[in-house]
């Protein structure tokens, strides 16, 4: 069943806010998913903010795969703070624009400031 999910791939398919939304709100009653890959599903920065309210209630999720995304620096910001409070997820995977050094740095300064204990 649902509970039980351990690894979630939906990968290049198009996901709207609502989806992302619905997705979020069953894995606050899934336990035992581990690996959620989230890979070119044209994800913004709204939707990321939609995953990063549910990261301090997971108990069990310890890598989320966001690359080929449009993720733009608000939804970076949201997936850090929810990462504060989650200290079980070990990998989350982004794209960074190679031409956007200021995005680049913004990162970094953003995941660096992390306390992950």
């Amino acid at each position: 069943g649902w509970r039980t999910l351990f690894l979630l791939f939906l990968i290049d398919l198009f996901l709207t806010f609502l989806q992302i939304q619905s997705l979020r709100t069953a894995f606050t009653l899934n336990t035992s998913l581990k690996r959620l890959f989230l890979t070119g599903t044209s994800l913004t920065s709204a939707g990321a903010i939609a995953l990063a309210e549910f990261l301090p209630e997971s108990s069990s999720l310890l890598h989320l795969d966001l690359t080929n995304n449009n993720l733009e620096l608000a939804g970076v910001m949201a997936l850090s703070e929810g990462l504060k409070a989650n200290h079980v997820m070990r990998c989350l995977d982004l794209n960074i624009p190679p031409d956007d050094e200021e995005f680049a740095r913004s990162v970094l300064l953003l995941l660096f400031s992390l306390d992950c204990q």
